[in-house]
Parts: structure tokens; C-alpha cells; sequence
């Protein structure tokens, strides 16, 4: 069991170098062409939520992407940058922000439980199971975020019913 573990922080380590990589190698070139401020970066995020706000998801992310190109590992514009990935559609994209996220932000269920609804959009049964057990033994073992750990059951209560429902496993 702790050979499978191992195995699997390995892969998942290896995928988020990935992602990672590129983001830091693109954000540095942007950081280099243009220098916003703090007050300068949230104007221009507060234009990035009226997009949102408008269902303008291409403007919004046209933006935010400029945005994240100076700050890539702020949360808040990452959660946005999930966000918009999963409103257009985009759901590996926003798997990898996920993923991120988790990475610069751990301990939080809710970016593997939005992560799991991704897998299920791109019908990748498995890796959704395989997250949702993570994500319940997680929230067991640190008595922590009931809300998670509710969502987390009732999400696999549904992924196995429609299991069962179909006589086979997906």
C-alpha cells in the first residue's frame, strides 16, 4: 500500500513539474515587460469580475491571463483561472489549475472536489473515485472540514450508484 502511495506522489509530482514549470518560465517574461503594482493588479482584477459577472468568460480570461503573467501564484486569480477554465469547457485546464492550487494552497478539499467534477466532465471515472477516497481519508484523518468530507460521500455514493444502476464498473 505505501509502495502504491509512493508511486502515486511520485506521478503526481512529476505531472505538477509539468505544469508548473512553463507558468514560472512564461511569468517571469511577463514580470520582465510589465510591472504592476498591488493597487494596479486588483483594478485590473476588479475588470476581470465584472467580465465574470457578465458571463464574458473569454474577456475575463484574456485578462486574467495578463494578470497571473505578473502574480502566477496568487490564489485568488488561480481560483478564477479554475473558474473560467471550467465555464468554457476547458477541463483539463482547469484540472491543472487544480492541481496548482492544491500545490500552493494544501490542506483545502474543495480544489480536489472541484478537480473530481472535472474528471467526471471528461469521463475519467477512475481518477474521480481515486481522488474522492483521497479526499475522504484526508477529511477521516484530520477530523477537518465536515462539509468536504459530506460533499466527498455523497459524490461517491452517486459515482457507484450509477455503477451499480448499469451493471458495470466504469
Amino acid at each position: 500500500m505505501a509502495g502504491l502511495q509512493t508511486e502515486a506522489v511520485d506521478r503526481v509530482s512529476g505531472q505538477l513539474v509539468e505544469v508548473v514549470a512553463p507558468l514560472k518560465i512564461r511569468s517571469d517574461e511577463l514580470a520582465r515587460q510589465s510591472r504592476l503594482d498591488d493597487a494596479e493588479a486588483e483594478c485590473l482584477y476588479a475588470i476581470v469580475h465584472q467580465h465574470i459577472l457578465k458571463k464574458d468568460w473569454r474577456a475575463a480570461l484574456n485578462l486574467l491571463r495578463a494578470l497571473l503573467g505578473t502574480r502566477p501564484t496568487h490564489l485568488k486569480y488561480l481560483k478564477a483561472l479554475a473558474f473560467l477554465h471550467r465555464e468554457l469547457g476547458n477541463f483539463r485546464q482547469a484540472i491543472d489549475t487544480y492541481r496548482l492550487l492544491d500545490v500552493l494552497d494544501p490542506f483545502r478539499p474543495e480544489y480536489s472536489l472541484s478537480m473530481v467534477q472535472c474528471f467526471l466532465q471528461v469521463k475519467s471515472w477512475q481518477a474521480a473515485e481515486d481522488l474522492l477516497e483521497e479526499v475522504i481519508h484526508f477529511c477521516e484523518t484530520t477530523v477537518s472540514h465536515p462539509e468536504s468530507l459530506e460533499r466527498a460521500r455523497a459524490m461517491r455514493h452517486i459515482l457507484r450508484s450509477d455503477d451499480d444502476a448499469t451493471g458495470q464498473s466504469r
